[in-house]
């Protein structure tokens, strides 16, 4: 104890100070560490047995993660999930930069008070509230999108039950859903930029809104870019509640994304070996994600 005072003492640090901060965060620590740390270490390790809830579990060394290679549906889910982010993330982004210009418009400054919040509104609903939401919506008798195609003369669609719908339909629910949270970070990206720039990009001979656009609002909000691709890969490779409420995999497994098919694997057929070997595997692949965008972040950061 001396010892680790006289070290904080010399780095200038109070040492009562210290041990009373590490007394206030103490409650936090100990939650982390049973909900969230323990949690991950005995999935870690259960992924090297063969564990149904009944029996003793088994040890069976790296079997699990073979069964994983030579599984086809466990590959399908993971090329579902990639189709899930890859129809979710890059429009939200797209749609919520747009509105975000349009909304910090001088022009359109006294409507931003009434069109803020029901842009926003969905991000705060709960996920499987959405769910059933849109699956009210979108149900093929009775839903309001259908009737309102029966309005025009149109053919009603089966959204959430024809296999090439389904994850379209997802994508416009995930969409509804995020699209407040994004729209809401680029506004207050966009209010952060010094009008400084604008001045001395006209001066430099930028004369085009488009212009402005291109070489000063975009570039100048990549930090905030790499934040929402960032938080929308993780969020879009662990989707769970929305598909499960809404179409529990189906129709024909065409929705089934990986975290189902866990999900499935633990607790619907107690293989909990399997599952803990698939979150492993699920894990470190979007660690490996995140990990390749912060180095192509870094990279073009360098560049300019």
């Amino acid at each position: 104890m001396k010892f680790i005072s006289r070290k904080l003492k010399q780095r200038g640090y109070n040492p009562q100070l210290v041990i009373n901060a590490y007394l206030f965060i103490l409650p936090c620590l100990v939650l982390v560490m049973i909900f969230v740390l323990l949690p991950i270490l005995i999935t870690l390790g259960l992924g090297f047995f063969r564990y149904d809830a009944i029996r003793p579990p088994t040890f069976v060394k790296w079997s699990q993660y073979s069964k994983i290679i030579h599984d086809p549906i466990a590959w399908k889910s993971l090329y579902i999930t990639i189709y899930y982010l890859i129809g979710t993330l890059p429009p939200t982004i797209i749609l919520a930069f747009g509105l975000a210009l349009l909304l910090t418009e001088r022009w359109f400054k006294k409507l931003r008070s009434l069109f803020l919040p029901f842009y926003f509104f969905p991000f705060v609903i709960a996920y499987v509230a959405v769910g059933y939401i849109w699956a009210w919506i979108l149900d093929p008798l009775s839903g309001v999108l259908n009737y309102l195609l029966i309005l025009l003369d149109l053919d009603p669609l089966y959204w959430l039950r024809d296999p090439a719908m389904a994850m379209p339909s997802i994508w416009l629910i995930a969409n509804w859903k995020h699209l407040g949270f994004f729209l809401l970070l680029y506004i207050a990206g966009i209010a952060s930029l010094p009008e400084e720039y604008y001045d001395a990009a006209k001066i430099d001979g930028v004369s085009t809104k488009w212009q402005e656009i291109r070489y000063i609002t975009w570039p100048l909000l990549r930090p905030t870019t790499f934040f929402l691709v960032i938080m929308g890969s993780i969020g879009a490779l662990s989707v769970f509640d929305i598909v499960y409420v809404t179409t529990q995999g189906g129709p024909a497994n065409a929705t089934q994304v990986i975290v189902l098919y866990i999900w499935k694997k633990a607790f619907y057929l107690l293989k909990f070996g399997e599952g803990s070997a698939l979150t492993t595997f699920l894990f470190f692949m979007s660690l490996g994600v995140i990990w390749m965008q912060w180095k192509y972040y870094t990279s073009i950061t360098k560049e300019t």
